[in-house]
């Protein structure tokens, strides 16, 4: 089972548990635009007028890094990573349909990083360009009322579609945005190269594919899943943050571009999965200090780390038990927010 299904059987399973959660708790249903809401195709041809990037994303680029966890479920546990410096959240919100939850999360005083999301995996796989038009066009005025300023825009995209498919949709969003939000795309480990026998190139094909290029793209994510010296035969691994940003460079991308780890992590229970196997609580503790802490030594474009995720439900991952109670990797999560409290951002 990979880490995108988990998201899916969370949204089902834990926001109808007993986690605190005062709002609607059934999972977020597809979201259901009207037909003449999606008007616009993508045209590949047209002309691209050079944006460029959100103020946003400049500030990003030059300040602290924002800590952050996946899935915060209810004021209870927004509460505890509040208390320890933690303030950020990165919530999956479909086409616009789990914008309750991000209104929820900014009640309790949490800023949010969103994720638009459809089809396996929340890969946009099924999605039109003209569909896209409408549901950005539709959900960045809302994003800003309540104070979102960044748009993760799919996940893990990289395992459904090739780039171009993806720059259509991308492409899309970003005109309907129109330098109202900033809008983030995936970077791949090289599991998208490894599934084609090394003869492509992500970053590169992306790049291509765009009207603008790569100065199109506002700002990169990323899923460098695995241990801290390793890398997986499926192409994932903490090992190749550095290389990957070198081949975004090469491929066209602004070297100070802003990157956003959207999902990192160990587990300690479960079968295990992308060549993960399930390691010791004090390893996962050990390896929340490595992470943070090569990235705010060594690459100042990360703008932003998530790890995956706040609290157990159906996998080993959580930084918090089922009940609330703290792992040794929260423990350690919140012994370095107090030592770095210079080179974090709230």
């Amino acid at each position: 089972m990979t880490r995108a299904w988990i998201r899916i059987l969370c949204s089902c399973v834990c926001l109808a548990g007993t986690t605190g959660w005062t709002g609607a708790a059934a999972a977020a249903p597809r979201d259901t635009l009207s037909a003449a809401g999606r008007a616009l195709s993508w045209n590949p041809s047209r002309t691209f007028a050079h944006r460029s990037p959100p103020l946003h994303t400049v500030a990003l680029t030059r300040g602290r890094l924002r800590v952050s966890v996946n899935n915060v479920y209810g004021a209870d546990a927004d509460s505890l990573f509040r208390n320890i410096g933690v303030s950020w959240e990165r919530l999956d919100i479909g086409t616009g349909s789990g914008l309750r939850y991000v209104q929820a999360a900014v009640a309790d005083g949490m800023h949010v990083l969103p994720v638009f999301t459809e089809g396996d995996g929340g890969s946009l796989d099924g999605l039109t360009p003209s569909e896209v038009t409408s549901d950005i066009d539709s959900l960045v005025p809302q994003l800003a009322r309540l104070g979102v300023t960044t748009l993760e825009f799919g996940n893990e995209v990289y395992r459904f579609l090739d780039a171009r498919s993806y720059a259509a949709l991308y492409d899309a969003a970003h005109v309907a945005a129109a330098r109202r939000i900033t809008l983030l795309a995936p970077a791949t480990t090289d599991y998208y190269e490894h599934a084609r026998g090394g003869r492509a190139s992500w970053f590169s094909d992306l790049a291509a594919a765009l009207p603008g290029g790569a100065a199109e793209v506002d700002g990169l994510t990323l899923h460098p899943y695995g241990p801290m010296t390793t890398t997986c035969t499926d192409g994932y691994g903490w090992p190749m943050l550095s290389g990957l940003h070198a081949e975004s460079v090469r491929a066209g991308f602004s070297r100070s571009l802003p990157w956003y780890i959207t999902e990192v992590g160990q587990q300690v229970w479960g079968a295990p999965m992308e060549c993960q196997p399930p390691v010791s609580e004090g390893v996962q503790a050990s390896d929340v200090t490595k992470y943070l802490t090569a990235v705010a030594a060594r690459d100042p474009w990360v703008a932003f780390l998530s790890f995956y995720t706040s609290r157990d439900a159906d996998s080993g991952f959580g930084l918090l038990n089922l009940d609330n109670s703290p792992r040794p990797a929260f423990l350690a999560l919140k012994a370095w927010m107090a030592a770095n409290a210079a080179r974090v951002a709230g």
